[in-house]
Protein backbone atom coordinates (compact mmCIF):
# COMPACT_ATOMS: atom_id res chain seq x y z
CA UNK A 1 0.00 0.00 0.00
CA UNK A 2 1.27 3.32 -1.05
CA UNK A 3 2.89 5.80 1.80
CA UNK A 4 0.69 8.88 2.49
CA UNK A 5 1.14 10.43 5.51
CA UNK A 6 -1.60 13.31 5.79
CA UNK A 7 0.06 15.57 8.60
CA UNK A 8 3.69 16.93 9.36
CA UNK A 9 5.13 18.11 12.89
CA UNK A 10 7.58 20.01 14.23
CA UNK A 11 7.40 20.40 18.00
CA UNK A 12 9.41 22.50 20.29
CA UNK A 13 9.50 20.82 23.51
CA UNK A 14 9.35 16.91 24.68
CA UNK A 15 6.15 17.61 26.25
CA UNK A 16 4.58 18.47 22.77
CA UNK A 17 5.76 15.68 20.88
CA UNK A 18 4.74 13.07 23.73
CA UNK A 19 1.26 14.95 23.22
CA UNK A 20 1.39 13.94 19.36
CA UNK A 21 2.11 10.33 20.22
CA UNK A 22 -0.73 10.43 22.98
CA UNK A 23 -3.21 11.72 20.28
CA UNK A 24 -2.37 9.81 16.97
CA UNK A 25 -1.21 6.88 18.20
CA UNK A 26 -0.28 3.60 16.14
CA UNK A 27 -0.31 6.22 13.16
CA UNK A 28 2.06 8.45 13.97
CA UNK A 29 6.08 8.33 13.64
CA UNK A 30 8.91 9.67 15.25
CA UNK A 31 11.76 11.01 12.55
CA UNK A 32 15.41 12.82 12.73
CA UNK A 33 16.98 11.84 9.61
CA UNK A 34 14.33 9.60 7.81
CA UNK A 35 16.32 7.14 6.55
CA UNK A 36 14.87 4.67 8.30
CA UNK A 37 10.77 5.76 7.52
CA UNK A 38 12.37 5.92 3.61
CA UNK A 39 13.40 2.61 3.82
CA UNK A 40 10.11 1.55 4.97
CA UNK A 41 7.97 3.35 2.75
CA UNK A 42 9.93 2.50 -0.29
CA UNK A 43 9.08 -1.44 0.92
CA UNK A 44 5.62 -0.68 1.60
CA UNK A 45 5.70 -1.21 5.31
CA UNK A 46 4.57 2.70 6.07
CA UNK A 47 0.90 2.65 5.05
CA UNK A 48 -0.75 3.10 8.17
CA UNK A 49 1.33 6.23 9.05
CA UNK A 50 -0.67 9.16 8.73
CA UNK A 51 1.45 11.61 11.18
CA UNK A 52 5.34 12.44 11.16
CA UNK A 53 6.76 14.37 14.13
CA UNK A 54 10.24 15.57 13.40
CA UNK A 55 12.43 15.75 16.30
CA UNK A 56 14.89 18.80 14.16
CA UNK A 57 13.25 21.74 16.77
CA UNK A 58 14.58 20.09 19.91
CA UNK A 59 18.17 20.02 21.41
CA UNK A 60 19.30 16.09 21.05
CA UNK A 61 21.68 16.84 19.05
CA UNK A 62 24.59 16.59 21.42
CA UNK A 63 27.59 14.70 21.75
CA UNK A 64 28.86 14.93 25.88
CA UNK A 65 30.69 13.22 28.28
CA UNK A 66 30.43 13.55 32.28
CA UNK A 67 30.59 11.52 35.82
CA UNK A 68 27.75 9.16 34.62
CA UNK A 69 29.14 8.40 31.34
CA UNK A 70 28.82 9.58 27.41
CA UNK A 71 25.88 10.92 26.13
CA UNK A 72 24.40 10.37 22.83
CA UNK A 73 21.14 12.54 21.60
CA UNK A 74 18.99 10.68 19.73
CA UNK A 75 19.15 13.33 16.92
CA UNK A 76 22.87 13.25 16.65
CA UNK A 77 23.80 11.80 12.96
CA UNK A 78 26.20 9.24 12.66
CA UNK A 79 28.97 11.25 10.95
CA UNK A 80 28.70 13.71 14.35
CA UNK A 81 29.43 10.86 16.54
CA UNK A 82 32.33 9.03 14.22
CA UNK A 83 33.98 12.84 14.78
CA UNK A 84 33.24 13.32 18.48
CA UNK A 85 36.74 13.77 19.84
CA UNK A 86 34.73 12.32 23.42
CA UNK A 87 35.65 8.56 21.34
CA UNK A 88 38.34 9.59 18.89
CA UNK A 89 41.69 7.18 20.26
CA UNK A 90 39.69 5.75 23.29
CA UNK A 91 40.28 1.85 23.08
CA UNK A 92 37.34 0.73 25.00
CA UNK A 93 35.02 2.88 22.29
CA UNK A 94 36.89 1.02 19.44
CA UNK A 95 34.27 -0.81 19.03
CA UNK A 96 31.09 1.84 18.16
CA UNK A 97 33.93 3.82 16.05
CA UNK A 98 34.35 0.90 14.05
CA UNK A 99 30.65 0.06 13.39
CA UNK A 100 30.26 3.91 12.55
CA UNK A 101 32.49 3.82 9.61
CA UNK A 102 31.04 0.62 8.68
CA UNK A 103 28.14 2.16 7.74
CA UNK A 104 27.82 3.18 4.03
CA UNK A 105 27.58 5.69 2.13
CA UNK A 106 29.11 8.76 3.89
CA UNK A 107 25.56 10.22 2.79
CA UNK A 108 23.68 8.62 4.85
CA UNK A 109 25.94 9.16 8.03
CA UNK A 110 25.34 12.31 7.20
CA UNK A 111 21.70 12.34 7.81
CA UNK A 112 20.88 8.94 9.95
CA UNK A 113 20.58 9.59 13.71
CA UNK A 114 22.02 7.51 16.82
CA UNK A 115 17.80 7.64 17.62
CA UNK A 116 16.76 6.31 14.29
CA UNK A 117 19.87 3.13 14.64
CA UNK A 118 18.40 2.10 17.94
CA UNK A 119 14.44 2.70 17.47
CA UNK A 120 14.54 0.49 13.84
CA UNK A 121 15.17 -2.33 15.96
CA UNK A 122 16.78 -4.20 13.08
CA UNK A 123 19.22 -6.62 13.31
CA UNK A 124 21.12 -5.73 9.91
CA UNK A 125 22.71 -2.80 11.43
CA UNK A 126 25.81 -2.35 12.79
CA UNK A 127 25.80 0.50 15.38
CA UNK A 128 22.99 -1.48 17.90
CA UNK A 129 25.29 -4.05 18.65
CA UNK A 130 28.63 -1.76 19.67
CA UNK A 131 26.07 -0.09 21.71
CA UNK A 132 24.87 -3.40 23.62
CA UNK A 133 28.62 -4.44 24.28
CA UNK A 134 28.89 -0.94 26.26
CA UNK A 135 26.23 -1.76 28.42
CA UNK A 136 24.47 1.02 26.73
CA UNK A 137 21.47 2.78 28.40
CA UNK A 138 18.31 4.37 26.24
CA UNK A 139 16.35 7.79 28.13
CA UNK A 140 13.31 7.36 26.95
CA UNK A 141 10.77 10.24 27.54
CA UNK A 142 7.13 10.31 28.08
CA UNK A 143 4.09 12.27 29.71
CA UNK A 144 4.93 10.70 33.41
CA UNK A 145 8.22 11.69 33.01
CA UNK A 146 11.97 9.90 32.09
CA UNK A 147 12.86 6.58 32.49
CA UNK A 148 16.27 4.30 31.41
CA UNK A 149 15.77 1.30 29.94
CA UNK A 150 19.39 -1.36 29.13
CA UNK A 151 19.56 -1.66 25.64
CA UNK A 152 19.23 -5.62 25.66
CA UNK A 153 15.61 -4.89 26.86
CA UNK A 154 15.03 -1.77 24.55
CA UNK A 155 15.52 -4.29 21.39
CA UNK A 156 12.72 -6.38 21.63
CA UNK A 157 12.22 -7.79 18.28
CA UNK A 158 12.00 -7.26 14.27
CA UNK A 159 10.76 -3.01 13.59
CA UNK A 160 9.62 -3.69 17.85
CA UNK A 161 10.71 -2.02 20.56
CA UNK A 162 10.01 -1.32 24.34
CA UNK A 163 8.82 2.16 23.84
CA UNK A 164 5.29 3.01 24.65
CA UNK A 165 2.58 4.80 23.14
CA UNK A 166 3.19 8.23 24.07
CA UNK A 167 7.52 7.20 24.81
CA UNK A 168 10.46 8.01 22.33
CA UNK A 169 13.89 7.87 22.55
CA UNK A 170 15.67 11.15 23.73
CA UNK A 171 19.59 10.19 24.28
CA UNK A 172 21.52 6.88 24.74
CA UNK A 173 23.94 6.82 27.49
CA UNK A 174 27.10 4.66 27.78
CA UNK A 175 27.99 4.25 30.99
CA UNK A 176 31.87 4.65 31.90
CA UNK A 177 33.28 1.00 31.11
CA UNK A 178 35.57 -0.98 33.38
CA UNK A 179 38.96 0.17 33.64
CA UNK A 180 41.62 -1.86 31.43
CA UNK A 181 38.98 -2.66 28.67
CA UNK A 182 39.33 -2.54 25.31
CA UNK A 183 36.90 -3.02 22.21
CA UNK A 184 36.48 -3.90 18.54
CA UNK A 185 33.84 -4.34 16.09
CA UNK A 186 34.20 -6.22 12.92
CA UNK A 187 31.53 -6.94 9.64
CA UNK A 188 30.80 -9.43 6.93
CA UNK A 189 28.82 -8.45 4.23
CA UNK A 190 28.48 -9.40 0.53
CA UNK A 191 30.24 -5.84 -0.37
CA UNK A 192 31.38 -2.88 2.02
CA UNK A 193 27.97 -1.37 1.34
CA UNK A 194 25.47 -3.65 2.02
CA UNK A 195 23.93 -4.50 5.59
CA UNK A 196 26.16 -7.15 6.92
CA UNK A 197 25.78 -10.62 7.00
CA UNK A 198 27.33 -11.12 10.11
CA UNK A 199 28.93 -8.36 12.68
CA UNK A 200 30.26 -9.24 15.97
CA UNK A 201 30.82 -6.52 18.93
CA UNK A 202 32.96 -6.86 21.78
CA UNK A 203 34.71 -5.80 24.55
CA UNK A 204 37.23 -7.38 27.19
CA UNK A 205 38.34 -6.01 30.59
CA UNK A 206 41.86 -7.13 31.31
CA UNK A 207 42.69 -7.45 35.39
CA UNK A 208 46.42 -6.69 36.04
CA UNK A 209 46.67 -10.42 36.65
CA UNK A 210 46.89 -10.32 32.53
CA UNK A 211 43.64 -12.28 32.74
CA UNK A 212 40.13 -11.30 31.09
CA UNK A 213 38.34 -10.53 34.03
CA UNK A 214 34.87 -9.56 31.96
CA UNK A 215 33.43 -9.63 28.37
CA UNK A 216 30.42 -8.34 26.24
CA UNK A 217 30.11 -10.24 23.21
CA UNK A 218 26.97 -9.26 20.76
CA UNK A 219 26.44 -10.53 17.33
CA UNK A 220 24.45 -8.88 14.35
CA UNK A 221 22.67 -10.13 11.55
CA UNK A 222 21.93 -13.50 13.51
CA UNK A 223 18.94 -13.41 15.07
CA UNK A 224 15.56 -11.32 15.45
CA UNK A 225 17.67 -9.14 17.75
CA UNK A 226 21.24 -8.64 18.01
CA UNK A 227 22.17 -11.58 20.03
CA UNK A 228 24.58 -11.91 23.24
CA UNK A 229 27.36 -14.83 23.00
CA UNK A 230 27.02 -15.45 27.02
CA UNK A 231 28.81 -19.19 26.56
CA UNK A 232 31.73 -17.39 24.56
CA UNK A 233 32.29 -14.47 27.53
CA UNK A 234 31.75 -17.45 30.18
CA UNK A 235 34.72 -19.01 28.47
CA UNK A 236 37.45 -16.99 28.39
CA UNK A 237 36.98 -15.24 31.73
CA UNK A 238 39.66 -15.41 34.19
CA UNK A 239 41.60 -16.60 31.51
CA UNK A 240 44.57 -15.74 29.21
CA UNK A 241 44.01 -14.48 26.22
CA UNK A 242 46.02 -15.22 23.41
CA UNK A 243 45.24 -17.24 20.17
CA UNK A 244 44.43 -20.42 21.28
CA UNK A 245 42.35 -19.23 24.10
CA UNK A 246 40.49 -16.69 21.12
CA UNK A 247 39.56 -20.01 18.86
CA UNK A 248 38.83 -21.78 21.62
CA UNK A 249 36.18 -18.87 23.16
CA UNK A 250 34.64 -18.69 19.87
CA UNK A 251 33.80 -23.09 19.58
CA UNK A 252 31.59 -21.95 22.51
CA UNK A 253 29.87 -20.17 20.19
CA UNK A 254 28.48 -23.90 19.35
CA UNK A 255 25.87 -24.39 16.76
CA UNK A 256 22.87 -22.29 16.00
CA UNK A 257 19.81 -21.51 13.63
CA UNK A 258 21.23 -18.34 12.25
CA UNK A 259 18.18 -16.51 10.43
CA UNK A 260 19.20 -17.28 6.36
CA UNK A 261 19.23 -14.17 3.74
CA UNK A 262 19.55 -14.24 0.45
CA UNK A 263 23.38 -13.91 0.06
CA UNK A 264 24.04 -16.17 3.34
CA UNK A 265 22.23 -19.26 4.57
CA UNK A 266 22.30 -20.20 8.29
CA UNK A 267 25.01 -22.67 7.96
CA UNK A 268 27.77 -19.92 5.89
CA UNK A 269 26.85 -17.20 8.58
CA UNK A 270 27.17 -19.65 11.50
CA UNK A 271 31.14 -20.43 10.05
CA UNK A 272 31.23 -16.95 9.66
CA UNK A 273 30.27 -15.63 13.01
CA UNK A 274 33.13 -18.30 14.24
CA UNK A 275 35.75 -16.63 12.47
CA UNK A 276 34.36 -12.89 13.30
CA UNK A 277 34.09 -13.57 17.15
CA UNK A 278 37.55 -15.22 17.25
CA UNK A 279 39.02 -12.52 15.71
CA UNK A 280 37.18 -9.66 17.15
CA UNK A 281 38.44 -11.33 20.92
CA UNK A 282 41.84 -11.24 20.31
CA UNK A 283 41.97 -7.20 18.75
CA UNK A 284 39.43 -6.02 21.72
CA UNK A 285 42.13 -7.98 24.19
CA UNK A 286 45.06 -6.56 22.31
CA UNK A 287 43.87 -2.59 23.01
CA UNK A 288 42.74 -3.39 26.37
CA UNK A 289 46.43 -4.69 27.04
CA UNK A 290 48.01 -1.76 25.67
CA UNK A 291 45.76 0.11 28.50
CA UNK A 292 47.15 -1.90 31.06
CA UNK A 293 50.94 -1.21 30.02
CA UNK A 294 50.22 2.58 29.97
Amino acid sequence: MAFHPTDHFEPTSTEEVCGLLSKYGKHARIIAGGTAMYELAKRGLASEVKQLISLRNLPLGYVHRDETGLHLGATSTLEQLANAREISNDPTLMVMSEALHEIRPMQVRNVATIGGEICTSLPLLDLPPALLALDTLGVVQGTNGRRTVPLNEFLVDFFLNALKPNEFLVEALIPNQPEHSGSAFFKFGRTAYDFNLVNVATRITIAPDGKCSDARIYLGGVARVPMRASAVENSIRQRAINDEMASMGAQALGKFKAIPQIHGDAEYKLDIAHVLVRDSIKRAAERARVVVTH
